[in-house]
């Protein structure tokens, strides 16, 4: 048999200490000599089980040495070959129109006042809408189970696909790497081209990536509409979009469904734009089911929802409700926590830190949430006077002046609020209620001795 030390040389284990000893003996040559046969043998059992052991990795280390570092990967970096991807080409053709775009799909084409130039590729919108409205683009968001991956799919690509895909990358930034398995962008079956990310939902970038689509989509001039912020045609189609005020009431009836989302933000939509009225049952509806369906939380419709509930809905605690079902994490993010510290300052009257905190809202990125702000000033300082008039009957005109953000008294009367009965240099005075006027003391006479006992005798 071959001893321990032997076994130790033969898989390279051995001390230099035991190697010296063996090779100042002679004691491996020797018996190398005279037992040849059977040490040969011995041997190449010793090599088979070193090999055998040196192969046993686990997937990852299998995944770590070869898949993700191939053969040819080695051998060019020992060779010094540069393996970085090329870089992407320049826009063939630049942006000529901003739009905004929603995240189930729909945006404005452009206006017949936009120049459009003519593109080798065009994507149809979809077809059969109510009243005649026009339909939505073909791209999609994907999210898999849990939100571990989010993909951004494009159909109905019509024309020259590969001037459409280099065009996508040079927007996306997306090089062709070396190997084929690292690509961001894949074509799937039926022609669907699938980028990483969700690429869908309004951010810079994206609008950016969806202005491709609106080229060359083939309307009709009477089809063609200019959506800017203040336009009646917005508001008109958005209410078409909408589902009705019946409609979600059945929805929330039947219980929080994922399948329910697309309409539950379509009636956000609307009436972030005013287009139908606030209902607090179908914003906090709308909340519920993204807690319910982590993966298909979408921060912006939560920021929307957070921002109608704080407008609309104050000096009521609606907001106080949604907080309660939306994640830290998200809370955390912008404009999400803007909006919520405006919240809490308006719950603790702290008006003059409120007005300083809601000009971010006003300079906010996001174009909703600016536009938004802007245009409910005068809703918000008309819910502060009603706050005041629980308090007060008279009150000095500088502390509702900082309230209301204010430079004058002329503007507080310029609001014609229905609390307010006249306002002067040094006074605001409000309608007299039961809640900011003094109460009378109303003194009545014991209950006598005897009526006690009386009401104790019949309980007998």
């Amino acid at each position: 048999m071959i001893s321990s030390v032997a076994l130790k040389a033969l898989r390279g284990l051995a001390t230099p200490r035991e190697k010296t000893g063996y090779c100042a003996t002679g004691l491996f040559s020797s018996l190398n000599k005279a037992f040849a046969p059977s040490l040969n043998s011995e041997l190449n059992d010793a090599r088979s089980m070193v090999t055998q052991r040196r192969c046993k990795h686990s997937s990852t280390q299998l995944k770590r040495k070869f898949f993700q570092n191939p053969a040819r990967a080695r051998v060019e970096a020992r060779r010094g070959v540069d393996r970085t991807p090329e870089p992407v080409g320049p826009r063939m053709y630049e942006a000529v129109f901003a739009f905004t775009m929603l995240p189930n799909g729909w945006s404005a084409p452009p206006g017949p006042d936009v120049q459009l130039p003519e593109y080798p590729f065009q994507m149809k919108r979809t077809k059969n809408k109510p009243s005649n409205a026009i339909g939505f683009l073909p791209v999609y968001s994907k999210f898999r189970k849990d939100g571990t991956k989010t993909t951004t799919l494009i159909k109905k690509v019509k024309g020259d696909r590969e001037a459409f895909i280099r065009e996508l990358r040079a927007v996306l930034d997306l090089p062709v790497p070396v190997l084929a398995r690292e690509d961001a962008l894949r074509i799937r079956v039926g022609g669907t081209i699938e980028v990483d990310g969700n690429h869908q939902t309004g951010t810079p970038c994206n609008n950016v990536l969806l202005l491709l689509p609106h080229h060359g989509t083939g309307l009709q001039e009477s089809e063609r509409f200019v959506w800017t912020s203040h336009s009646t045609s917005k508001k008109r189609l958005l209410l078409e979009m909408a589902p009705t005020l019946a409609e979600i009431k059945t929805l929330v009836a039947s219980g929080p469904k994922s399948t329910s989302l697309p309409q539950l933000e379509a009636y956000l939509d609307a009436q972030t734009s005013g287009s139908v009225p606030y209902e607090a049952d179908a914003v906090r509806y709308l909340v519920k089911t993204y807690q319910l369906f982590p993966g298909t939380m979408n921060e912006s419709k939560v920021a929307y929802a957070c921002m109608l509930a704080l407008l609309e809905g104050y000096p009521s605690t609606d907001i106080l409700a949604l907080s309660y079902m939306i994640p830290i994490a998200v809370q955390k993010t912008e404009p999400c926590a803007t909006v919520l510290e405006c919240a809490s300052q308006l719950e603790a009257c702290q008006f003059v830190a409120f007005w300083k905190t809601y000009e971010k809202l006003k300079s906010s990125e996001d174009p909703v949430i600016a536009v938004f702000a802007k245009n409910s000033i005068v809703k918000l300082q008309g819910a502060i006077l009603d706050v005041l008039a629980l308090s007060y009957k008279d009150a000095p005109t500088q502390v509702v002046l900082s309230a209301l953000n204010a430079s004058s008294p002329a503007l507080v009367t310029a609001l014609e609020h229905s609390s307010v009965e006249y306002v002067n240099d040094s006074t605001v005075s409000f309608q007299a209620t039961v809640d900011n006027t003094k109460r009378q003391r109303v003194y009545q006479e014991g209950v006598t001795y005897a009526a006690i006992t009386s009401l104790m005798n019949q309980i007998a």
